[in-house]
């Protein structure tokens, strides 16, 4: 079985202690436990595998046991894009901006944009549960 991807913002540290979130997905919903190993992605272009070595559903640790760093094949490609009155129209542009390889999206705000409130954290979740589906390493935050 393909080892699964995950986000985090720092793989400089040798033990990573992953966000709750994460942590409740890792161990609850893929019920992996202590020495099952986890791939770990910056979204910038690096990746690293890691060990579990505290299966907390609070405070998932593990222990990064080697990493790389993916060159860039692709030209860097940036969409700048007006924020819709509907957010799941929005949303479904984030995902599949995600799968075909966008490397950063860049929100509008103009005179004439219906949508005065943008809720970065949710967009930003949405980009990260993409970003794992679809195993790309390319810088996709902004």
């Amino acid at each position: 079985m393909a080892l699964s991807y995950f986000f985090v913002e720092n793989l400089e540290e040798k033990k990573i202690q992953l966000d709750e979130d994460t942590s409740k997905h890792i161990i609850s919903v893929l019920r992996m436990q202590n020495g099952e190993e986890l791939l770990l992605t910056n979204g910038k272009g690096q990746k690293a595998t890691a060990q579990i070595i505290d299966d907390n559903r609070k405070r998932c640790v593990v222990e990064v046991l080697s990493g790389e760093t993916e060159a860039q094949s692709q030209p860097n490609v940036t969409i700048a894009i007006s924020i819709t009155k509907n957010s799941s129209r929005f949303e479904w542009f984030l995902e599949k901006a995600t799968e075909i390889g966008v490397n950063e999206i860049i929100p509008l705000l103009s005179e004439r944009t219906a949508k005065e409130k943008f809720r970065y954290d949710r967009m930003n979740g949405i980009l990260v549960g993409r970003h794992g589906c679809c195993r790309s390493l390319k810088n996709f935050r902004h």
